[in-house]
């Protein structure tokens, strides 16, 4: 008689323990007494019907079959995500598969050093004598140092403002040369291209340089009172990640220069008398470049 009535009390404790009760059904066959406390768009959240106080667990949507609720009601849980849902996993898996990087949108600052060699060199225009011309001949080689300030309107591509110090190495005869120290000053932009540990990018510079400073012109007794040079500049380059905010980078760029030049020239006219006569030559320059910088995001 003891044991029936023990019987039946456990069985109307587990009835009435079942009412308070959610019920898990998983695709397994598997069954669970849980109390449902939130169903998401890919995960059900969930507490033990034997520990209420307790941790929170979490069942993936693909996993359940059906949840019976303890007002009576069922939900069958679709295990198929939306395709948006599908399209932002796929591109969550594939940047994690290939570890495709791309540049942070935010403001950076980037000093930046270059080397470069002329490679063409042509006269368009001027009004001094070729004699004269003569002496202003080459643009052999020039050194930069820039900074540039940007901001990456996307991932994919940024614009900026550049300042910086360009010297231009010319000769006049055989190993004579001279040094041009010009200001240079340019806006550019930036197209990032993405890659695996490399990040691949183009940059496009369009400015000027200028040198308003009077100097004496060697072995011509004469002097340089203007020098100017517009230019537009593409480039390739990549960029290597070292953290979230610095990257070191190279780049070979292409140059050309539409450059002037003016000043004064001591000579003799015919009957030996000395006389100034004021010059203006004008180049077309091509150069090519190797550049290094840092990106540092602000």
């Amino acid at each position: 008689m003891k044991q029936l009535l023990l019987a039946v009390l456990l069985i109307f404790t587990s009835f009435c323990y079942s009412q308070e009760c959610d019920l898990l059904i998983l695709k397994d066959g598997s069954e669970i007494s849980v109390v449902v406390t939130e169903v998401r768009l890919t995960e059900i959240a969930y507490k033990k019907c034997d520990n209420l106080n307790g941790p929170i667990y979490v069942v993936r949507n693909q996993e359940v079959f059906m949840i019976k609720f303890k007002n009576g009601t069922s939900k069958v849980i679709k295990s198929e995500e939306t395709s948006e849902n599908k399209q932002v996993v796929m591109v969550k898996e594939k940047l994690e598969k290939y570890k495709v990087y791309f540049e942070p949108k935010r403001f950076y600052v980037e000093p930046e050093i270059g080397l470069g060699k002329c490679f063409i060199n042509d006269r368009f225009s001027s009004t001094s004598s070729n004699y004269y011309y003569n002496f202003y001949d080459y643009l052999r080689s020039s050194m930069m140092f820039n900074t540039k300030c940007g901001y990456n309107i996307n991932k994919k591509f940024g614009v900026g403002l550049l300042i910086g110090y360009n010297r231009l190495k010319k000769t006049y005869y055989g190993s004579n040369y001279y040094y041009c120290n010009m200001t240079t000053l340019a806006g550019y932009a930036r197209l990032c291209y993405g890659g695996k540990r490399l990040i691949p990018f183009s940059d496009f510079e369009l400015g000027a340089m200028y040198n308003f400073n009077k100097k004496s012109a060697p072995n011509i007794y004469g002097t340089i009172d203007i020098e100017r040079s517009f230019y537009f500049k593409p480039s390739f380059g990549l960029s290597f990640p070292l953290t979230d905010k610095l990257n070191i980078q190279a780049s070979l760029a292409y140059s050309y220069m539409r450059y002037y030049l003016s000043g004064t020239v001591l000579t003799q006219d015919w009957n030996g008398q000395n006389i100034n006569i004021d010059y203006s030559v004008g180049h077309n320059r091509h150069m090519l470049s190797l550049n290094f910088s840092v990106r540092y995001m602000l």
